[in-house]
């Protein structure tokens, strides 16, 4: 079942999805979102959740039955053994928490080697167990060691371990960084840009900024996590980099549309036990030289149920 409502400043969608009796792929948990807090104003998308390590183990459910992801599941074990490391043990055991995945600015002129992207990737996890956490990211830093160069430094009063790239063409850049914000939230960041973004945040967190209030405040606040895409600032990042004259390249009607497009929100909801909820709003930039239109009154949206945590 679809509803669609005209907001004041966009479009709101809504799916209602009766479950049947064969298991979700994933199971719904409720993100308590703190970890938005972490994120930087300037975040240009993002995908967060609840606990990892129940996703995980819904995937290894499903691939009892499934031969095509039990290849999957299998071979992630293989690949993370290599690294003398026991995936659900010494891996997920501590991923219970909050996770967030975000794609931070990464401009031309701060150089590294995803400047010409525009744009990186940072990775924040809440730990269970940050004892264990630091025994894993250990062993990870001395496998790498003698491929990359590890060093242990202080960036901003917070200890932050860096993997840099050898000298020559790639001039000692950093290719990752990985530290702690909080107590138990851990961050792996690739490149200098994103591991200063987040370890020296200037101006207000993500979750504070006027852009992502705006679409996340028609959404359910009970939920299991968000999907946000700034698309204006992911365009002039993009638009910016070496990479970016591929956005000029597009047909004239798709650039119109993606440039009339300023964010995306998307958040899953569980009101009962067989119901799932997507909720997708849509924010538009206002016509050029004209204020927001007003709202469209519209029932067609209902009111959200209260979920299951």
């Amino acid at each position: 079942m679809l509803f669609r409502s005209i907001e004041e400043q966009g479009l709101r969608l809504r799916a209602l999805v009766k479950l049947g009796n064969q298991p979700s792929l994933f199971s719904y948990r409720t993100a308590p979102g703190k970890i938005l807090n972490l994120l930087p104003g300037n975040t240009l998308a993002l995908v967060s959740g609840q606990s990892p390590q129940d996703i995980w183990q819904n995937l290894e459910k499903q691939s009892q039955t499934n031969p095509d992801m039990q290849v999957v599941v299998e071979g992630a074990k293989r690949q993370v053994s290599q690294l003398k490391l026991d995936l659900n043990q010494d891996v997920l055991s501590w991923m219970t928490g909050e996770f967030a995945l975000a794609a931070l600015p990464n401009p031309p002129q701060k150089g590294g080697i995803f400047g010409s992207l525009g744009v990186a990737p940072v990775l924040l996890l809440d730990s269970s167990d940050p004892d264990r956490t630091n025994r894993a990211l250990d062993q990870l830093d001395t496998l790498i060691q003698g491929k990359l160069s590890v060093a242990k430094e202080e960036t901003a009063g917070k200890p932050v371990t860096y993997w840099r790239l050898p000298a020559g063409i790639f001039n000692r850049q950093t290719f990752l960084g990985h530290g702690w914000l909080t107590s138990n939230t851990l961050f792996v960041a690739l490149g200098d840009a994103a591991i200063d973004s987040l370890v020296k945040p200037q101006g207000q967190p993500l979750s504070q900024t006027e852009s992502f209030q705006t679409v996340v405040n028609t959404l359910p606040k009970t939920n299991g996590g968000y999907f946000y895409f700034k698309l204006s600032d992911l365009a002039q990042s993009a638009n910016l980099a070496p990479i970016g004259g591929q956005f000029q390249r597009l047909p004239v009607e798709t650039k119109a549309a993606l440039e009339s497009l300023q964010s995306v929100g998307i958040t899953t909801s569980q009101p009962s036990e067989n119901l799932n909820q997507v909720d997708v709003f849509l924010k538009f930039a206002p016509a050029s030289g004209t204020s927001s239109p007003a709202a469209s009154p519209s029932p067609s949206v209902p009111p959200s149920p209260t979920p299951t945590p």
